[in-house]
């Protein structure tokens, strides 16, 4: 089997059949769908059952809540695919998606595709990385990879923008940080340190749908400012790594941890604390600052505490 399609759902039931209508209208056929329906409390995990009955081809598996992460992990384990193809419940795909990365697999073997998003606002559509189009199309070193994840792409860390093999996936304990918000930025640093043998595809694929009422990205708390900060401190140790783009890859993803301590202002007062309670015990990876802005911080963060440079950066912008 060439694709396994991972789809974690939770409490999605108003897109859920628009989601996988689009992944079993392909017109390719060589794939299964894997449905981990993680504790949903609406009718979403009925609807699997639905499309479990009538394709052989789609396995669902009903979870406690646990989160994201681990629904993907469950899926990955699963997989009988060659490839691995993550797909969110509330978003859908083109119809010619996996016959056009099974064309590039046959060409080039990759450990990774690398893909163009599309968001989806409601009122607008936006295709995504627009002036890289012939970039992906061009033969793809490691080094030409790793300069579009980390610096040419409008999106560095979403999972579903990668196509990986999945041998290469369990080689290298590449499973998701069990428990995290933002799992992906980490999941993405580590990918970026072991692949090797990379692939572009130019052709847009996948509909993200943007600001769903309820979506986390709507709901800033702590923990998803923390966790970013705690999985950075987890990962410091590439940054000793001889490789250079290992080195870049935790330069960006600092980048990232800069960026969510910037949602402090939207905290509740009590988040607050908890965020800066965060930085104090893991102050030592704000060593690593990757623009003057944040050397800044580090600087203000020395002479006048947490609290009062978390101010101050919100006003850096």
């Amino acid at each position: 089997m060439q694709f396994s399609v991972v789809v974690p759902v939770y409490n999605v039931e108003r897109y859920l059949n628009d989601c996988l209508q689009s992944i079993l209208n392909q017109n390719y056929t060589d794939f299964e769908v894997i449905l981990i329906d993680d504790g949903s409390t609406d009718q979403s995990g009925a609807i699997c059952d639905e499309w479990g009955e009538k394709n052989n081809n789609v396995h669902v598996i009903h979870t406690e809540n646990k989160g994201l992460s681990c629904a993907r992990n469950t899926g990955i384990r699963m997989a009988k695919g060659d490839y691995l193809v993550f797909v969110d419940s509330d978003d859908w795909i083109e119809k010619n998606s996996l016959k056009g990365f099974d064309e590039i697999i046959e060409k080039t073997h990759p450990e990774i595709i690398e893909t163009r998003l599309i968001e989806e606002y409601g009122d607008r559509t936006v295709i995504k990385d627009q002036h890289y189009s012939n970039y992906l199309q061009q033969e793809f070193t490691r080094e030409r990879a790793l300069n579009w994840i980390l610096y040419e792409t409008d999106d560095t860390w979403p999972a579903p923008k990668r196509i990986c093999k999945r041998l290469f996936i369990i080689e290298n304990d590449l499973f998701f940080a069990d428990g995290r918000l933002q799992e992906d930025i980490d999941w993405t640093t580590r990918l970026c340190c072991c692949a090797m043998l990379f692939a572009g595809c130019a052709q847009p694929w996948y509909h993200y749908r943007m600001k769903r009422e309820g979506s986390i990205t709507n709901n800033i708390h702590a923990k998803y400012i923390t966790d970013v900060i705690e999985m950075a401190a987890i990962d410091r140790r590439m940054c000793e790594s001889n490789d250079v783009y290992t080195k870049k890859a935790f330069n960006t993803m600092m980048c990232s941890v800069y960026i969510a301590i910037n949602l402090y202002k939207y905290c509740s007062k009590e988040d607050q604390q908890i965020v800066s309670l965060c930085i104090k015990r893991n102050m030592w990876i704000f060593e690593y600052m990757p623009s003057m802005k944040y050397r800044i911080f580090a600087y203000m963060v020395k002479c006048i505490g947490v609290e009062k440079s978390l101010k101050l950066l919100s006003h850096l912008g």
